[in-house]
């Protein structure tokens, strides 16, 4: 009995894997990821309680931690289980395909891995991954009930026993990536039948089945996948926790992640960021209302200059072109009091976009203007108008946010 173990997390391509490569060997296939995942945490078990014991007596020989003969029996009654519905009926004669995705973050399908290839010399695994940007918007869709933390740790963890499997065990492991898959069914086929020693019919059988669409694909674009953090419409805390737990793990695939170049895709919100340098701008004063938590930012001035030092906003990415949404209500403001809005290069202070506002008492002024594309860094200000120099007024901004296009 020599199993072909299809292995990678959830959403990676296991399940289109396992089809092919049954219906071109005529293999049985069985879904027995569950029943793996018990067999690791049942020696993980075994481990730790023969740990406990030789820790209470330790006068005494340690117990062993699982007897070699249960362990074999457990792995040869894996290795014989039953098929699921999903994947093509057993065969009487042939070699059997054993699917064990990971859905658990510890990865424990991946881990027993070891066990089985160890106990069976000619087992083969073939191992499948995915992007970890595309993997976790898969994920997102197929399980929202999952947390994004959730779904970055077990593509971490899939990606660190993936290496480990082919650390230990060489060229009895084949690593399949999902992108290839996609992009080039027919050399995957190709690369299955010399690992599995497959016939020319079958190569193309996998090939077929490989560009066969599935009902489990998520993905509005298959051929157009979103890899890039900044372009996958994660927030920025979602980013930098995927650089922290999945970074090292994308740069071993050769898929660094450049949080930078997301910082600079992100929309900007002039309110938080008025808010986080210092409550002061262009002659206005941001300020909380008292008693009020997440209400609208009161900007204010008084009898403020009419030149402002303004906001420093970036870095925005060179070339783009945004989209300027501000809103706002005048609370108290003098008859001729205006409020000018500039934006213009940090660097050659070239003007992108300025704006007179007429301020009146009580209405709502409402921007929703397209920037011209620019070379760099942006300085946004607000400032009082010449003409209004030295006018009261006290303004609401319920929205200020840059949106890129």
């Amino acid at each position: 009995m020599n199993p072909i173990l299809v292995l990678g997390a959830a959403r990676s391509g296991t399940t289109a894997i396992t089809q092919g490569i049954a219906a071109a060997a005529k293999y049985g296939a069985a879904d027995v990821s569950t029943r793996m995942g018990l067999l690791h945490h049942l020696t993980q078990t075994a481990r730790t309680y023969a740990k406990s014991l030789g820790a209470a007596a330790p006068a005494h020989p340690a117990p062993p931690e699982l007897p070699a003969t249960v362990l074999a029996a457990l792995i040869d009654d894996l290795c014989a289980g039953s098929t699921t519905s999903d994947l093509p009926a057993p065969r009487t004669t042939g070699r059997r395909v054993l699917h064990a995705a990971d859905i658990q973050t510890d990865c424990p399908n991946l881990k027993a891995a070891h066990l089985v290839l160890r106990h069976h010399p000619s087992a083969q695994a073939v191992v499948v991954w995915r992007h970890g940007v595309g993997f976790i918007n898969s994920r997102l869709r197929a399980f929202p009930h999952l947390t994004f933390v959730s779904h970055c740790l077990t593509w971490s963890a899939a990606m660190a026993e993936m290496y480990s499997l082919c650390r230990s065990f060489d060229s009895r492991v084949l690593v399949i990536e999902h992108g290839e898959m996609l992009a080039d069914p027919a050399s995957v086929a190709a690369r299955l039948r010399r690992f599995l020693d497959l016939s020319a019919a079958g190569e193309k059988s996998i090939s077929r089945t490989l560009a066969a669409t599935k009902q489990g694909r998520t993905a509005a674009h298959l051929d157009k996948p979103v890899l890039d953090p900044a372009k996958a419409g994660w927030a920025m805390p979602e980013i930098a926790m995927f650089r922290a737990l999945c970074g090292e793990a994308s740069r071993q695939a050769g898929y660094p992640v450049d949080l930078d170049a997301a910082e600079r895709m992100r929309p900007l919100d002039l309110v938080a960021e008025l808010l986080d340098r210092g409550n002061g701008v262009g002659g206005l004063t941001i300020t909380l209302p008292e008693g009020r938590n997440n209400m609208p930012v009161v900007a204010s001035a008084g009898t403020a200059g009419t030149t402002g030092s303004g906001l420093h906003l970036g870095p925005l990415s060179a070339g783009r072109r945004g989209r300027l949404r501000l809103s706002m209500i005048v609370d108290q403001s003098d008859p001729n009091a205006e409020l000018r809005c500039e934006v213009v290069e940090s660097l050659s202070r070239r003007p992108i976009f300025g704006r007179t506002i007429q301020l009146r008492a009580h209405e709502e002024t409402i921007m929703n203007e397209i920037l011209p594309a620019h070379d760099g860094l942006l300085d946004f200000s607000f400032s009082q108008a010449p003409i209004a120099a030295h006018c009261r007024f006290k303004v609401t901004l319920r929205e200020a946010i840059i949106a890129h296009l």
